[in-house]
């Protein structure tokens, strides 16, 4: 007959074990988490860099602009909604009071998020004030420069605009195709935004200041070559596609309920 000394080592023992056990899993399913954030991170840095350095994390590479091809936008999705498929297998219980599990809900969310662009086809349809036009002009203020890297970074980066404007054009055309519009008030003001804009030299504006702020004369020039070959017609291109062709087709109704599976797109 064992004595209760060894029937409390073999209870204590089994509880070690369990412990440990809990440890190891609860350590496993944070790993998990943080491979998985740190993989969408990743993901959509490649994808959407300019919003990446938005949120104030540490970016070495500025050199492009955000994707908005259909098929690439739709690859990302795929991608999205593999990522979100594995967060929702995770237990949460596993890791209750470990900073992983804010992570694993914050990247959820994160995840619904960009399903939920996917779901109401903004690519397609959107269009506002605060949105590239403005922006680019904002991140070109801020966008170091001084070095050799950097300026050739930031001339490769505004070197695409005017195929990201050309696509972007392509992209509202197809929506109004299949039924989708942006409406009419909120393409209105886009036009009476990028008009002032456009009233002045580009030279005048923020999106010169990567030239003002550095001090090489050749760079000088690029930049100058830059805004005046690529910048501006891209903007101008834009604006005239805007007011001339899809003004008149704009929707009238305020709501997205208008457009195809509005009502999904609300929800």
């Amino acid at each position: 007959m064992r004595s209760k000394y060894s029937i409390r080592a073999l209870l204590a023992f089994t509880l070690v074990v369990a412990y440990a056990t809990s440890c190891l899993a609860q350590a496993s399913t944070a790993d998990a988490v943080d491979a998985l954030a740190d993989r969408y991170m990743e993901g959509f840095k490649q994808r959407f860099p300019l919003h990446y350095e938005a949120s104030g994390l540490p970016s070495t590479k500025r050199d492009s602009l955000r994707i908005n091809r259909p098929a690439d936008l739709e690859a990302w999705w795929a991608i999205v909604a593999s990522m979100q498929a594995e967060a929702d297998a995770i237990d949460a219980h596993a890791i209750q009071g470990r900073p992983e599990w804010f992570t694993l809900a914050i990247l959820k969310q994160a995840l619904v998020q960009e399903r939920a662009k996917q779901t109401c086809r903004t690519h397609l349809w959107e269009i506002k004030t605060i949105a590239w036009q403005l922006l680019l002009g904002q991140f070109a203020e801020l966008q170091t420069v001084g070095d050799a890297t950097s300026r050739a970074q930031i001339i490769s980066r505004y070197s695409r605009l005017p195929e990201f404007a050309n696509q972007e054009i392509e992209n509202l055309r197809e929506g109004l195709r299949l039924g989708f519009s942006a409406p009419r008030s909120a393409v209105k003001a886009v036009v009476q935004q990028m008009d002032s804009l456009l009233a002045q030299p580009l030279m005048q504006s923020t999106y010169f200041s990567p030239a003002e702020r550095d001090d090489d004369e050749s760079f000088k020039r690029a930049w100058t070559q830059v805004v005046n070959t690529k910048i501006e017609p891209a903007l101008l291109r834009y604006r005239d596609f805007l007011r001339d062709e899809y003004l008149p087709k704009a929707r009238t109704a305020p709501g997205i309920g208008a457009n195809p599976d509005g009502a999904l797109c609300d929800r």
